[in-house]
């Protein structure tokens, strides 16, 4: 009985996890917590790292799906007790970390030191990928389309009284040392 109800929890976290990722990924998952802010005091740090960035309803899938799948597979060896709780929390502990870090290492893709070359201008054009919070509440995420670089994200603020939504389209004001202001277009 408790083996299926495992092979079920396994069952279904993997198709939520393939889920959320899919939906996610098409629509933008609009969680609050990727606004780029990184300490208590609202200050951005693009080098710091910590696991609350990755806790997400993604996260918590995948750690579920994880250990159930290796709960699964050792329980399959037919080992004893003592060896399949053993082997399941190693393997968890192992494709929960390969997730984190794997994740970690896709973002840093997108970190400054990769977008040597981009040089924002007040005037130029650009697309929110992440929501702008009103009057510099939070920072953003917008897109912009360079020539040779191709697609290069920045973080944004806006001094406009609304939140700029995903998806809208925004004109650089200004461009701060870490981070560009902009306005609805």
């Amino acid at each position: 009985m408790v083996y299926d109800s495992v092979l079920v929890i396994a069952v279904a976290s993997t198709i939520a996890s393939v889920g959320y990722a899919l939906i996610g990924g098409g629509f933008g998952d609009g969680a609050d917590s990727a606004d780029g802010v990184d300490s208590l005091d609202g200050t951005e740090s693009s080098t710091s790292w910590n696991i609350l960035q990755f806790l997400s309803i993604q996260f918590l899938l995948m750690v579920v799906m994880s250990f159930s799948w290796s709960w699964l597979y050792w329980r399959e060896t037919g080992s004893a007790p003592a060896f399949q709780f053993l082997g399941t929390l190693v393997t968890g502990i192992i494709l929960t970390s390969l997730y984190y870090f794997g994740m970690k290492g896709i973002r840093k893709l997108n970190s400054p030191d990769r977008q040597k070359g981009f040089k924002p201008r007040p005037g130029m054009s650009g697309r929110v990928y992440v929501r702008i919070p009103e009057c510099r509440e939070g920072i953003g995420i917008v897109t912009f389309l360079d020539p040779v670089l191709g697609d290069v994200e920045m973080n944004a603020i806006t001094d406009e009284e609304t939140t700029i939504a995903n998806g809208k389209t925004v004109v650089i004001t200004d461009v701060e040392e870490t981070r560009v202001v902009v306005r609805s277009a």
